[in-house]
């Protein structure tokens, strides 16, 4: 199957570092991994962070933390070297490596009072209110049950081949599944719309006058 690459934001990088410092959760079970000055690192934080981590890659990618899981246990036997090479970086001990700097990075952090400045607090909250909505949001589709059949992703994979040479060399099936794939992601992405504007209607969002005036023409300075 082929996963859409989406490049990994630095928002979610940043939202990592917030939970981390902000949420953690500490557990006394369990082995440890890892130290920092004879602090110990469980297996049982680990498995949390990590999960964490994967929800957070399967609200980058618009698809299911189920879904992404089957991809990272089929990941070695994926014919696209391109695809093999990305989801080998969610893997465990790739995230692993990549999360002790990220502790690192939190201890000095915090060392130099990074954490108390205005803008910092502001970005928090940001990346809190932000990243919250998308889960809950995600977490609302998700429940929703998107069925595409075969024949018409079979026509939608007929008709891109069509349009790109590239695509011929890919075999049928797993064309199909590819555009099954995207169907629903793209059925997915219009019921969050949906849902979305919904609750305009619930709240009575009501806007200013000079609403679109005032957007056009705001300027910030930093």
């Amino acid at each position: 199957m082929i996963l859409k690459n989406k490049k990994i934001s630095l928002r979610y990088w940043v939202f990592i570092l917030f939970i981390s410092l902000v949420i953690p959760v500490y557990s006394k079970a369990g082995n440890w991994l890892w130290k920092v000055d004879k602090k110990e690192y469980t297996v049982d934080e680990f498995s949390i962070d990590y999960k964490t981590y994967l929800q957070l890659m399967a609200l980058q990618m618009e698809t299911s933390t189920g879904v992404l899981q089957k991809y990272i246990e089929s990941a070695d036997n994926n014919s696209d070297p391109r695809t093999k090479v990305m989801i080998d970086q969610l893997r465990p001990n790739h995230f692993a490596e990549n999360f002790i700097g990220v502790m690192l990075l939190n201890r000095h952090a915090v060392e130099n009072k990074y954490f108390e400045r205005p803008e910092t607090i502001q970005i928090e909250k940001y990346l809190r209110n932000y990243t919250i909505a998308q889960l809950y949001l995600n977490d609302i589709i998700s429940k929703i049950n998107i069925e595409i059949k075969d024949e018409d992703a079979e026509k939608q994979w007929v008709s891109e081949r069509e349009k790109n040479e590239n695509l011929k060399t890919v075999p049928i099936q797993e064309g199909i599944g590819y555009m099954k794939q995207r169907m629903i992601q793209e059925k997915r992405i219009y019921l969050k719309q949906e849902f979305v504007k919904s609750l305009f209607e619930r709240y009575k969002v009501e806007k200013n006058t000079d609403y679109q005036k005032i957007i056009n023409e705001f300027k910030i300075i930093f």
